[in-house]
């Protein structure tokens, strides 16, 4: 940085035949975070770094010998690009549209074993042994992110935060439902990044749900607060409507904080067909 660089990039200088199937992958490197402080290693890191592959390092250096240039541009956008193996919708059977949420699948990375009690598992990488840290990808690995942001939900409605986004037990939901843990989840779906069939990557112009990742991909920061700025309504296991008599709710609007007002009806889906996925 004190030299004028606007970001490092860094590469492994060993092929991965050197490694055979132990080959070491990019991992994530220091840099400033969304909010403009530092994280991760140094307080006074101010440009982005990223860690490539043996092969893309080998690219950027003939690139760079023959005067080419690198154009960069904001490592976030990736992380709302559907991957290929996510599963689509609609529903065979009946037409519905699933998924309803994504989460992330794609190279998650997390504790290896190569199953013996004496090998170095607790350590750093070590060359011609198992990595304790491993990275593979698939639904598999959305499931869990799924499931698990689906029981923060949950907390965070038993615990009361909702109310005033502080916690107070006495205003919390002691058995928040399944429809009420979707509301929040559908809620925090953001627009992805898709192919159209040209083979152009881009977002889809409509906000969801959509057949191919449902409302989007689950980011939980934007329905859970922990500030009292915003406010949250709250109603569940109730009977809307019968007879066909109307279900009023009424809002008084304020000044607000130059936030939409959002809204969700979510009940829990019929259980489909067994015979498809």
């Amino acid at each position: 940085e004190a030299a004028g660089a606007v970001m490092v990039i860094v590469t492994n200088r060993q092929s991965p035949t050197y490694w055979g199937d132990n080959a070491p992958e990019p991992f994530t490197m220091a840099a400033p975070d969304l909010y403009g402080t530092a994280n991760y290693t140094h307080p006074l890191i101010r440009i982005p770094s990223a860690m490539v592959s043996y092969e893309e390092g080998q690219s950027l250096y003939t690139l760079a010998a023959n005067g080419g240039s690198v154009t960069l541009v904001d490592p976030l956008e990736t992380l709302h690009d559907l991957t290929d193996f996510s599963g689509k919708g609609p529903v065979d059977y009946d037409m519905r549209i699933k998924p309803d949420v994504v989460c992330p699948g794609q190279d998650i990375r997390s504790a290896g074993s190569d199953g013996s009690l004496t090998s170095n598992q607790c350590g750093g990488f070590v060359p011609g042994t198992y990595s304790p840290v491993m990275q593979m990808s698939g639904t598999s690995f959305a499931a869990p992110l799924c499931a698990g942001s689906a029981a923060l939900v949950r907390q965070y409605l038993q615990e009361g935060w909702h109310v005033s986004g502080s916690k107070d037990a006495s205003s919390g939901i002691a058995a928040p439902s399944a429809a009420l843990i979707k509301a929040f989840m559908i809620q925090s779906g953001t627009k992805m990044r898709v192919y159209d069939a040209l083979n152009n990557l881009g977002y889809l112009d409509n906000l969801g749900p959509v057949q191919q990742y449902g409302f989007g991909l689950v980011n939980l920061t934007s329905v859970l607060h922990f500030d009292g700025k915003r406010k949250i309504l709250v109603r569940d296991r109730e009977e809307i409507g019968t007879l066909d008599l109307p279900h009023h709710i009424c809002l008084r609007a304020g000044p607000g904080n130059g936030e939409h007002l959002r809204a969700s009806l979510v009940w829990t889906d019929p259980e489909g067909n067994p015979m498809y996925n």
